[in-house]
């Protein structure tokens, strides 16, 4: 599938699905054809895990998955403290999040959206 079609589907600039496209091409878990144009998966789908795609456009992902404000008050007994106390809970949610997504593969969604078009067909 061509990145034009992509970006349509997704409602995004071409521009960033081409440089997702890179990323996952660079992980090794597609191909890309210049020219002629297109994508195709390097491995079977069932292979391919959420996790595997996650890692592969994040590739230096924080250890916290939510937004910390970056300079809290050190004057403040809550903001002197609130990076060490939030560490814990969201390195679980964090960890609880890459187990969800290498249990999911292509495959699934693929699955999923193929249900999804029947039942509205039908």
């Amino acid at each position: 599938m061509k990145s034009e079609m992509l970006a349509r589907s997704v409602n995004t600039n071409v521009v960033v699905i081409r440089r997702l496209m890179s990323q996952l091409k660079k992980a090794g878990l597609i191909d890309v054809r210049s020219g002629i144009g297109g994508a195709t998966l390097l491995l079977p789908p069932k292979k391919i895990t959420l996790l595997d795609v996650y890692q592969a456009v994040v590739p230096k992902p924080s250890a916290c998955p939510f937004y910390l404000h970056r300079s809290p008050n050190s004057k403040c007994f809550v903001g002197r403290n609130i990076h060490d106390t939030l560490e814990m809970p969201f390195a679980k949610v964090n960890q609880a999040m890459r187990d969800s997504l290498a249990t999911t593969t292509i495959a699934d969604i693929a699955a999923f959206i193929q249900t999804r078009v029947a039942s509205v067909i039908a």
